[in-house]
Order: structure tokens, then sequence, then C-alpha cells
């Protein structure tokens, strides 16, 4: 079918701006992951948030910014340190 590239498109696009659960899965360096464990980030919301960007793939720089962006995050576990 010739109009099947166009139809993945619309399709790829309707993805990103209605959040789409069949999202792409977004790999996380190896840095990235083992940060991820010592910071206790959950992978799901990471990847989903990196998704949401449109990253290709999350370094340890994306972890950095996911954290300044999502303080709550960090603040969360902090309390849980006590």
């Amino acid at each position: 079918d010739r109009h099947r590239p166009a139809k993945r498109a619309l399709e790829a696009h309707a993805d990103r701006e209605h959040g789409d659960s069949k999202r792409r899965c977004v790999p996380l360096g190896e840095i990235a992951r083992c940060a991820l464990e010592q910071w206790r980030l959950s992978e799901a919301d990471v990847t989903a948030w990196a998704s949401r960007c449109g990253l290709r793939g999350v370094g340890i720089a994306d972890l950095e910014r996911y954290r300044r962006e999502h303080p709550e995050t960090d603040l969360a576990i902090a309390i849980e340190e006590l």
C-alpha cells in the first residue's frame, strides 16, 4: 500500500501528541542505569519522561535534567532515608 508510510507517520505523531500507551522503549545508557539505581529513580517514570521529551536514549546528563525538573523525587527519597 503506497499510503502506509504516511499512515505510520501520522500514527507516530498522534502517539506523541496524545501519549498513546504504545510508547516506544527509550534505552538507558550503562552509566545512567547505574545512577538510576543509586538514586532510586523509577525507570518507568524516567523512560516515560524521556519519551515525552523526544529523547532517543537516556544518558547521565539526561538523568540530571530529570532530577532538576522533578525535585519532588529527590525530596521523597531524602525523606525515606531519615
